[in-house]
């Protein structure tokens, strides 16, 4: 009996023993326990280990498993900001690490995290020898993560000593790369800060003097903040400039404020930039649909030609019966109704 007993185990330490070693070794089991593991650092640290080898093989299927199966663990933000900072890295796979912090960040569950290692962040988000895409996504990071934590209560943001500092000395800063301030101005608005909005309403007025990138995200902001004095600076933009890509930012930032005065302006304008001018007007006015059908129902009659119009340049089918109720009750613009349900039914 004593000897049937250690048979039994030593058959048992055996079996035990081959079935680790081809665990360990099997690629494919290996890289299901991985994925499925409850997070720890050594895991972490497997996975990011996984990524980089896979990029510096050059290792196409296994970049994608190894960079699903990071995308799909909890994030040890210290290990991984070392990482970022380390020079010997790879770039590849930072900017990849830069980038999965900026999805993480969309967690909640995070947020202390990156609350806790604020002055790791903005070490590496100030460093202007580091790469741009890895400063940009680490912004966005923290201004995620701050948004979890403070919401959209200016007042929290004033009393802050981290964020809104940060931001504004890069916004600030001549010297900074375009790409970066554009990022900077986006984290405002993604707050809803309004704060800096006469600043940015400079950038928009002297839009010769600073990069596209940086002028297109300030007047982006100063349309989701629906701040009046941008939006007289966009329709003067419509009306007049000669500049294209200004002209598209100031149709693009005055539709964000859903305001009825944007109709016209952009109608009278529609096609003076050609197919280019068309798309971003067309897109605006889709965006903001519901205002055409309102301006006619509640019979404002300053708008109601450009509303119509309007309906036809994006071919709204829904808006079909009440064009037919304006040429029935309304000849004035019956012309208008016609012409604008024969584009919908043209398409």
């Amino acid at each position: 009996m004593q000897k049937y007993s250690k048979f039994v185990i030593l058959f048992f330490t055996i079996l035990v023993t081959i079935l680790i070693v081809y665990f360990t070794l099997n690629p494919s089991i290996r890289a299901y326990i991985i994925y499925n593991a409850p997070f720890n650092k050594t895991n972490q640290k497997t996975l990011l280990h996984d990524l980089k080898s896979s990029i510096e093989d050059g290792d196409e299927k296994n970049f994608y498993n190894s960079l699903r199966r990071l995308k799909n663990s909890k994030p040890n933000i210290p290990l991984v900001l070392g990482q970022i900072k380390n020079p010997n890295e790879p770039k590849e796979y930072t900017v990849i690490l830069a980038d999965y912090l900026d999805l993480k960040a969309n967690d909640s569950s995070n947020n202390n995290e990156i609350i806790n290692n604020l002055d790791f962040f903005k070490a590496l988000i100030l460093n202007k020898n580091e790469d741009v895409r890895i400063r940009c996504h680490l912004i966005s990071a923290v201004t995620r993560g701050y948004s979890f934590f403070y919401g959209y209560n200016e007042q929290n943001y004033e009393q802050d000593p981290f964020l809104i500092p940060l931001l504004k000395s890069i916004i600030r800063d001549n010297s900074e790369d375009p790409l970066v301030i554009a990022q900077g101005i986006h984290s405002i608005s993604r707050i809803k800060y309004k704060g800096m909005d006469d600043e940015l309403l400079n950038i928009v007025r002297d839009n010769r003097s600073f990069s596209p990138f940086v002028v297109q995200s300030a007047s982006h902001n100063l349309g989701r903040s629906n701040n009046s004095d941008a939006v007289s600076l966009f329709i003067d933009f419509i009306n007049n400039t000669n500049n294209k890509d200004l002209f598209r930012s100031a149709v693009y930032s005055i539709g964000l404020t859903k305001r009825i005065d944007m109709i016209e302006p952009i109608i009278n304008n529609y096609s003076r930039f050609g197919q280019s001018g068309e798309n971003i007007c067309r897109g605006t006015l889709r965006d903001n649909k519901d205002i055409l059908i309102s301006i006619i129902k509640n019979n404002e009659e300053e708008l109601i030609i450009p509303a119509i119009i309007g309906l036809g340049k994006i071919r709204e089918k829904a808006a079909v019966p009440l064009l037919k109720q304006v040429i029935n009750e309304n000849p004035r613009y019956k012309k208008y109704a016609i012409q604008a349900i024969g584009q919908i039914e043209e398409y």
